[in-house]
């Protein structure tokens, strides 16, 4: 297992990583367009040891912000005719960082993490969530039962209850409440976090402990996430990672 170092050697180069997501992730790279990646900004980095001021570490940050957008992704066209490029996106994002030694595909010592690194909530308040709990159905539906005289007139009000309460909150459900409350990525919490940790190419820390995927990805298997793929492609395009 790797250290928590940024700057030390992981096990597989950002070149592996993509074969792999290639052969077992296929569909990171078939939806990458689904992200939107709108500034990228790399930071050159000097470390110098105080100890030993002629050791200087070199390396690259990459920092962007991926938007998630939705179905329909691109039209052709609006309701004039004329060409457009649409998205839908939501109000939320994801910071995504690439730290590197050097701007190469086959190096082993990258960094990398998508989303804030926070705790993700499995148990939101329902007051912020329109999908309900269990709980609240049935408090729910002994509410209605208490008030309709009939059984049309619990469905009546138990539909209601159910409306009024979607209206007032403002997220979609748990992981909506995550991503827009507090930047987390799905994706990347319950598949790559660990396995990024145990090969050594996990940026920084969590604010959860290093706890396996068991149920998602139990064999701990590297991949890169749409968010990753879209900003590693870019930079390609423009020259500036290079596969030498």
């Amino acid at each position: 297992m790797a250290t928590e170092d940024n700057r030390s050697s992981g096990q597989f180069t950002l070149k592996e990583v993509f074969l792999i997501t290639n052969k077992l992730y296929h569909n990171r790279i078939e939806f990458k367009n689904r992200d939107v990646v709108k500034r990228i900004t790399i930071k050159e980095i000097k470390q110098i040891n105080i100890d030993h001021p002629s050791r200087i570490n070199n390396f690259y940050r990459i920092v962007s912000k991926s938007f998630p957008q939705y179905y329909p992704y691109f039209t052709q066209t609006d309701r004039r005719g004329r060409p457009r490029r649409f998205q839908r996106t939501t109000a939320h994002y994801y910071d995504c960082v690439l730290e590197m030694n050097q701007l190469s595909l086959n190096n082993k010592i990258w960094k990398a993490r998508i989303g804030s690194g926070k705790r993700w909530d499995s148990h939101p308040p329902q007051g912020k969530i329109k999908s309900l709990y269990r709980e609240t159905r049935l408090r729910f539906r002994e509410k209605a039962n208490r008030r309709g005289r009939n059984s049309e007139e619990r469905r009546t009000l138990y539909r209601d209850l159910v409306a009024r309460h979607r209206r007032a909150a403002p997220y979609l459900d748990v992981g909506d409440y995550n991503s827009q409350e507090k930047g987390l990525n799905g994706d990347w919490i319950f598949r790559c976090d660990f396995a990024y940790y145990f090969h050594g190419h996990r940026f920084g820390r969590n604010y959860y402990g290093n706890v396996p995927a068991r149920e998602t990805n139990p064999a701990s298997i590297p991949f890169l996430p749409k968010h990753l793929i879209n900003i590693i492609e870019i930079l390609m395009q423009q020259g500036i990672i290079k596969d030498d």
